[in-house]
């Protein structure tokens, strides 16, 4: 977990920033080089299979792992040739009935690799830990911040 008084500088730069803003910009803003602990991560929902690493890594506990799924995604990761699971699951759904994109299912318990990934871009420190440990290349970053995600 990271350290209060790092959670605590965050806060002041945040509530600095607030204070500091006359208009609030339209487009996110580059982060400078030399600035660290700043950016956006980015989760690929196409390529993520939900199985935990980052959680388990995340210094800050920024990631969660919300425990539903839905049929637009479903089908996005069954298209791709390393999620058979998916594909199967898939074809089973759709043989019990008429679901549509925005059909939403809880997840059972017990069923792992299953559930949409959530970043709290106001705790996240940015230190890119999950980047590295993900096995399928699914979380990448961007030297941008969108000031108005991450002041709201």
């Amino acid at each position: 977990m990271v350290e209060k008084s790092i959670k605590d500088k965050r806060e002041v730069v945040r509530d600095l920033l607030k204070k500091l803003m006359i208009k609030m910009p339209e487009n996110p803003v580059a982060v400078p080089q030399h600035v660290r602990g700043f950016g956006t991560i980015i989760i690929n929902t196409e390529e993520c299979l939900s199985c935990g690493a980052c959680l388990h890594i995340c210094i800050s506990q920024a990631m969660s792992i919300e425990r539903i799924f839905d049929m637009e995604t479903l089908r996005k990761q069954a298209s791709n040739p390393h999620y058979q699971n998916r594909l199967i699951l898939l074809r089973f759904i759709e043989k019990l009935g008429n679901v549509s994109n925005e059909t939403r299912f809880n997840v059972p318990a017990g069923l792992i690799c299953f559930g949409k990934h959530q970043l709290n871009l106001k705790d996240c420190v940015f230190c890119e830990d999950c980047i590295e440990i993900c096995p399928f290349k699914a979380i990448t970053s961007e030297r941008l911040l969108d000031l108005k995600e991450y002041l709201d």
